[in-house]
């Protein structure tokens, strides 16, 4: 397979909103990515989180502020940028382990028990 040409972004893609003293949705992976045996895709664990600080001073936003608001999920990205993504209980993500059962089908397990996620 050849690279593909990347073209630069005029503007940088806004990821994360801010809504007064609350920065949503920052994306915080956890897990380390787990190639496809086709490897054009990749799985991964995404948690989202919102973080509120405690003030609009300089000195709260070098505190990173509070998190709240975490949701997680079992992602599969395909080579075209694709994903398909489900739903995680965020107490199983810490020690998920992730693996392909085939070239389309993503399992993340943690203590037995699992989530699959299936990519076109």
């Amino acid at each position: 397979m050849k690279p593909v040409e990347q073209k630069p972004l005029e503007m940088a893609p806004e990821v994360v909103t801010q809504k007064g003293l609350v920065y949503a949705g920052v994306h915080e992976f956890r897990s380390r990515f787990a190639w496809a045996p086709d490897p054009r895709k990749v799985g991964l664990v995404d948690c989202l989180v919102d973080y509120r600080l405690r003030d609009d001073s300089p000195e709260a936003f070098e505190e990173h502020g509070k998190p709240e608001n975490e949701r997680c999920f079992a992602v599969a990205v395909g080579f075209d940028g694709t994903f398909r993504r489900t739903p995680l209980p965020v107490a199983s993500v810490r020690d998920a382990v992730l693996g392909w059962t085939d070239a389309l089908t993503l399992r993340v397990t943690n203590a037995g028990k699992g989530v699959q996620v299936r990519v076109k």
